[in-house]
């Protein structure tokens, strides 16, 4: 490998500073600090300043300090920028960590990437020497690095697999008497405003209305954490959202179509980048596998389409489990090819010929509001 020819490789730990797999070139002054996890850490302001690791695992982590002095480090993971999957990337497309802080955090744990190849890897990091508009400086410092493997996938699978005939089973039973007292009580509820009355090829207008409202409601709230108060408002508007395609799936299917062309229009949840085309088909899905559950039917448009899709799916998934990059594979074929297949099975299963020019004003009202 050529990582190892270039000189000692680290395994999994906590790996400090002085560790001979680190190679630092510039000024990386080694400093003694009380807030360091060991007593010492390596320090630089200098840009161009140049830190490389080289280590062996599938998930990388930099244990660092963040404060209001402290400045911007760009990433790289075998002179890649996409490896660091878990670092945001600027315009450029460049992964870059930010340190600063408004109060001191000492020993901060910043995960860089994960699902890495087997094998070595060179992690690289460069010092930019500056900060954010709000830092008083542009100093970073490297404390230690943190290499892990991940538990094999695999066996958690075939656990799964092998409980859900029973569950199927006691989902069978339990459901659909369950799903007939819920459905008297969600029919009787008000989802969407009964004027205008009007009908647009059989679907309600104010459903309609409804949804489109509650999809930008998904990406105009503001970011926020995972237990933040406005994830909770996102999870209740996917909530209502969901129970308006139980009730009358057309509708969402309609909005879900005009939705694709703000794939770039994201909510931030954390460390999460939830796409609203996403969130959206997320809907429908639950909401099918619903209305299947109770019609004791699966509700599909069965074509020769459906089979070569299908077909085209399973090739392309075996594809993606064995090449270089399995998880960059993977989301590839999530985006190009696996989300744009269920949308087209969903809008099949709720659309007919009827609401050919209402989906026609759908996707071009979509795509005249984000040219």
């Amino acid at each position: 490998k050529e990582a190892n020819k270039l000189g000692p490789l680290a395994g999994t730990g906590i790996h400090q500073e002085v560790n001979p797999a680190f190679i630092f070139e510039g000024p990386w002054p080694r400093e003694m600090a009380q807030e360091a996890s060991l007593g010492f850490w390596r320090t630089t302001g200098q840009a161009g300043a140049k830190m490389t690791f080289r280590f062996e695992g599938d998930r990388v982590s930099l244990l660092t300090y963040r404060g209001p002095n402290m400045g911007t480090t760009r990433i790289r993971i075998d002179q890649n920028d996409s490896l660091p999957d878990l670092v945001p990337k600027n315009s450029r497309g460049q992964a870059i960590i930010d340190l600063y802080a408004l109060t001191p955090e000492p020993e901060a744990r910043i995960p860089i990437a994960s699902g890495l190849p087997s094998g070595a890897h060179v992690l690289e990091l460069t010092a930019t020497g500056l900060g954010n508009e709000h830092s008083g400086g542009g100093e970073i410092i490297v404390d230690a690095v943190i290499v892990s493997v991940s538990r094999p996938f695999w066996p958690y699978v075939l656990t799964g697999l092998s409980w859900l005939p029973l569950l199927l089973g006691i989902a069978g039973m339990c459901l659909p008497p369950l799903w007939r007292k819920c459905h008297k009580a969600l029919q009787a509820i008000p989802l969407y405003p009964q004027s205008p009355s009007t009908n647009v090829a059989g679907i309600p207008v104010g459903s309609i209305i409804t949804a489109s409202l509650g999809a930008v409601l998904l990406w105009v709230f503001p970011d926020g954490e995972v237990f933040s108060a406005y994830t909770a408002l996102r999870i209740l508007v996917l909530i209502y959202l969901t129970l308006l395609a139980i009730k009358v799936p057309s509708a969402l299917a309609l909005t879900t179509a005009g939705s694709q062309f703000f794939h770039v229009l994201r909510a931030e949840v954390g460390p999460y980048s939830l796409g609203i085309p996403e969130l959206m088909l997320g809907t429908m899905l639950i909401a099918w596998t619903t209305r299947s559950l109770y019609y004791r039917k699966l509700q599909l448009e069965r074509s020769w389409i459906l089979y070569a899709g299908l077909l085209l799916l399973l090739t392309a998934a075996i594809a993606s489990i064995f090449a270089p990059y399995p998880k960059f594979a993977m989301r590839s074929l999530r985006l190009v090819l696996l989300e744009p297949f269920l949308l087209f099975i969903l809008l099949t299963t709720y659309l007919d010929r009827r609401h050919v020019r209402a989906l026609l004003a759908s996707v071009a009202i979509g795509g005249i509001e984000f040219p």
